[in-house]
């Protein structure tokens, strides 16, 4: 767990509470929002959720609705989890994240202590919030195998007239040893540090071996000159080292002296026997790039935000060219470029390509950050299409950090041949870009608990108790907090009290229409009144009310032997009074 305090606010999801003392209810859950693709719901328990080890903590949740799931070909989501609680005196965001990321199915909590919660609240006021960050569904990986069974770890190689050499150095024939292609170069006189006196070898991976700029390979192999005339073999040392694209050849400058080479190495027809004996050879397995966030395609369609047509390219001697600033999504950019690759940013050997924000935009406007994807662009004569490259991440442009990019647009080697498309016409080529602003978070709601009504209860009067033959009577539509609501009676209970027992319910009225995700939050008393004193028949009602369920109540509320014997007046009349305490007011976002 990490935690900070922050000025941006939350990005997914927003929920503002006023006079959150009023929920008695043990958790608050938020309506579904998306993120990444799928719908979730932020889950509070104000109070610390106790099944979960949150007693004397804010317990705050985020749940996926595993409804999703069943239309993608997915079961397992995984998600980087940012918590927030607004901080009114500080003017900032106390955030608390899991630098892992969370496996949404089981919950994930994140406490923060209550007090203070407490010193966050402001006039009963206070907001939460959460990021949801879907990462990738298969995360970048790498397997090494140490590869020690090599069916034919030996190779030997046959200089004959080795006294006649007169090239300076020699290459053997391919060797195959852990899935790579090597050979053997021999300087017979040594190479420029020998001298003359010296004869060197080295071990080389094959041309056709192409590593990747990061890919490395150990190999660990006895390179030996044989004894013609015995057992006895000159072994100068191991080899014990990592290859890699800048180290394609391991070897020693000083192997063995020409002298003793002439005396006692070469057989009786003038021939070197040299060996090498491969004893491991690493392998290395990759996640494939389909999988990390860099999409790659073709396209017709030109840049929409800039392009930039540049004749006879390989005058420029610079390592970059920047842009005039073009305007996007209400900010100005540059598009940056490398021809010959950014060394400073792993691009040697490819173009790289790059947007800078106008930082100016940044002092002129509100927001302090700007979230943008980044499409780049290689046209391609030949194909006549766009060779198109995308970041689907979204990146973060601030007064920090004003650029962002790719190194590895295109290989240097693949965009200098003419024949593959993308120098044309005398040394023309076209770059762009498209630049698409994330746009802020959208999705929020305020809940407000409100407690202050001007006449919080509601009285109803039903005369001539003893003597109803309905089966259940509706009391006149009253309004308290900003809905429409009526009590429902069943003087001999429902279906399931068995005719012994008063049934009452709280309704919202019929014309009240509640959203497929709304909610409110009730909390009122309901009374039968007693006529002789203070003895009243109570009840509380502690629910939310939501469109499948829009009443609220008890089956066994009184028994009706009680009833007859103490509750009705002389009028034979029964009082029944609601008393509301709470009623939730929610506002979305549209």
């Amino acid at each position: 767990m990490s935690s900070s305090l922050r000025e941006h606010p939350p990005s997914t999801y927003f929920i503002k509470f006023e006079s959150l003392a009023q929920l008695n209810d043990d958790k608050y859950e938020c309506s579904l929002f998306n993120a990444g693709g799928y719908n979730w719901r932020l889950v509070i328990y104000p109070k610390g959720n106790a099944k979960d080890e949150g007693d004397g903590f804010i317990s705050m949740y985020v749940e996926l609705d595993n409804t999703t799931l069943l239309s993608t070909p997915l079961t397992d989501v995984y998600a980087y989890l940012i918590f927030f609680v607004y901080n009114k005196k500080s003017d900032k965001y106390f955030t608390i994240k899991d630098i892992g990321h969370s496996l949404i199915f089981c919950y994930t909590i994140i406490d923060c202590e209550v007090k203070r919660f407490n010193a966050l609240r402001t006039v009963d006021q206070c907001e939460f919030g959460v990021d949801v960050l879907v990462a990738p569904s298969l995360p970048k990986w790498e397997v090494v195998s140490f590869n020690q069974k090599t069916p034919n770890p030996k190779f030997v190689w046959s200089l004959k007239k080795f006294k006649e050499l007169k090239a300076a150095s020699y290459d053997s024939q391919k060797i195959l040893a852990g899935g790579r292609q090597w050979f053997l170069k021999l300087y017979p006189n040594g190479d420029a540090r020998a001298k003359g006196k010296w004869i060197s070898i080295y071990l080389y991976l094959s041309d056709v071996e192409t590593l990747n700029a990061k890919e490395k390979i150990y190999t660990r192999a006895d390179v030996r000159i044989v004894d013609s005339r015995g057992t006895t073999h000159y072994v100068f040392g191991k080899l014990n080292s990592w290859y890699t694209k800048l180290n394609s050849g391991l070897g020693w400058s000083t192997f063995v002296s020409l002298d003793k080479v002439r005396e006692a190495y070469l057989d009786i027809e003038g021939s070197l026997n040299v060996e090498v004996e491969f004893a491991v050879v690493s392998t290395t397995k990759y996640s494939p790039t389909a999988d990390s966030t860099i999409v790659k395609n073709w396209r017709e369609h030109p840049p929409s935000s800039y392009s930039l047509k540049i004749n006879k390219l390989s005058q420029l001697t610079l390592d970059k060219y920047e842009s005039r600033l073009f305007l996007s999504g209400g900010y100005n950019w540059r598009l940056v470029i490398y021809p010959k690759g950014n060394q400073k940013d792993d691009g040697t050997g490819f173009i790289s390509m790059y947007v800078e924000l106008d930082n100016t935009c940044l002092s002129s406007t509100l927001p302090m950050e700007v979230f943008a994807y980044l499409t780049f662009f290689v046209y391609n004569k030949k194909e006549n299409k766009y060779f198109s490259i995308h970041d689907v991440e979204v990146k973060r442009f601030n007064a920090l950090r004003t650029v962002w990019g790719l190194s590895q647009v295109l290989s240097v080697e693949i965009f200098n041949d003419p024949k593959n498309g993308y120098i044309f016409e005398g040394e023309q080529c076209e770059f762009g870009v498209d630049v698409v602003i994330a746009t802020p978070f959208t999705k929020w709601e305020v809940v407000s608990f409100d407690e202050k009504f001007s006449f919080p209860k509601f009285s109803w009067s039903v005369k001539e108790f003893s003597v109803l033959k309905e089966k259940f009577y509706m009391s006149k539509s009253f309004s308290m907090g900003k809905r429409e609501w009526k009590i429902q009676l069943h003087p001999k209970g429902d279906d399931r009290a068995n005719n012994k027992w008063l049934s009452i319910f709280l309704n919202l009225d019929g014309t009240e229409i509640v959203k497929a995700d709304e909610k409110i939050y009730v909390r009122a008393l309901v009374k039968v009144i007693d006529p002789r004193g203070s003895n009243h028949a109570t009840t509380t009602i502690n629910n939310w009310y939501t469109e499948s369920n829009k009443g609220w109540g008890v089956v066994e509320f009184l028994s009706l032997a009680k009833l007859r014997e103490a509750y009705l007046d002389v009028e034979d009349t029964l009082n029944v009074e609601v008393e509301f305490e709470v009623v939730s007011v929610t506002k979305h976002s549209a």
